[in-house]
């Protein structure tokens, strides 16, 4: 006997109840305080980026963010590139150090708040970073 078709026969009535499941189960919409809060709550546009972006850390009034450079938003909410590396995460240290993941340099690196870069102390060189890593 050939299963073959009843094989794609249950594999189809499969993907079909799948789906039907997915598109039909909703979440209820939140009803507490903090949705209530929320629901009123208007956001401001701050600044245009070139593409996606991740990993921003706010030092200073400035906005450091990830999008193919390094890029930093000045007070007056202006784009500029900051650092020409391959960032893939940022994050802010107590002492006003940012650290960076750099994937152009394969590096951990670190940005004084003076403007000083250099590698992080722990000397990692990882293969691929992000800001996990850190």
């Amino acid at each position: 006997m050939n299963f073959r078709p009843i094989c794609l026969l249950l594999m189809c009535l499969l993907v079909a109840a799948g789906t039907l499941w997915t598109t039909s189960a909703h979440a209820e919409e939140p009803t507490g305080e903090l949705a209530q809060r929320l629901a009123g709550v208007k956001f401001d546009h701050y600044s245009e980026a070139p593409g996606y972006s991740e990993g921003p850390t706010w030092r200073d009034g400035d906005v450091f963010f990830c999008s193919g450079a390094l890029l930093r938003v000045t007070g007056p909410q202006q784009v500029h590139k900051y650092l020409e590396i391959g960032p893939a995460g940022t994050v802010l240290l107590a002492n006003g150090h940012m650290l960076i993941c750099d994937n152009k340099h394969k590096a951990l690196l670190d940005l004084a708040p003076d403007g000083n870069l250099g590698s992080s102390p722990t000397g990692l060189k990882p293969r691929h970073c992000s800001a996990s890593t850190i």
